[in-house]
């Protein structure tokens, strides 16, 4: 007879192979009383994969050390495998690719901040709030420069640090906001207050 108690994290591990908590006790139990592993199945409704890690959670690291000595074992042949699918697939790889960067470019444009960011030492803040801003500026219709304070056109805006990155600033939504492009070339890695009278009246920038 096989023992029932087990500890209430083995039937956790299990969830993550689809079998309810209902299920993985009737399954022990029916394990208990000497049912075989396809017997119990039928009963449960369940493949015998789930079953067996519901009766055995052990069984689940059995698996991924089995898996991991055959991976081991075949790495070259794998290896080979991946390179000839890759370049056989290389052509829709590269279209798949495209087109969800085409979908998602404020998250692309975010991301590549923040990877930016990291490189350079930089803090990074909340990424689904700065990814906001990054939408921001890709998509909605009405954005006003923070540096001139007019209106910018689809397809003309930058995100800018307001404090760059490379003079210790965050990327961060206190330190991000929408310019010009033109804008925000002009200001380059200065600090707002190092912009000078002279040069705010030349590019029009309106920074009261």
């Amino acid at each position: 007879m096989r023992a029932l108690g087990r500890k209430s994290q083995e039937v956790e591990a299990v969830r993550k192979h689809e079998l309810t908590e209902e299920q993985v006790v009737r399954a022990r139990m029916l394990w208990s009383l000497a049912y075989t592993i396809t017997a119990i199945t039928c009963a449960l409704g369940t493949d015998r994969r789930e079953t067996r890690f519901a009766v055995n959670p052990q069984a689940i690291e059995r698996e991924r050390l089995l898996n991991a000595a055959w991976v081991a074992l075949h790495e070259d042949e794998i290896r080979a495998h991946k390179l000839e699918y890759n370049k056989e697939n290389k052509d829709k790889f590269a279209a798949c690719n495209a087109a969800w960067r085409k979908a998602h470019r404020a998250q692309v444009a975010s991301y590549q901040s923040v990877r930016r960011a990291r490189v350079l030492g930089s803090t990074v803040g909340d990424r689904a709030a700065i990814a906001e801003i990054y939408r921001i500026a890709k998509e909605d219709p009405q954005v006003r420069c923070y540096l001139c304070k007019k209106r910018i056109p689809l397809g003309d805006r930058h995100v800018d640090h307001i404090v760059p990155v490379s003079r210790g600033g965050a990327t961060s939504c206190a330190n991000l906001a929408v310019a010009h492009a033109l804008c925000n070339a002009r200001k380059g890695a200065s600090l707002l207050s190092e912009i000078s009278p002279v040069q705010r009246a030349l590019w029009g920038f309106n920074l009261a």
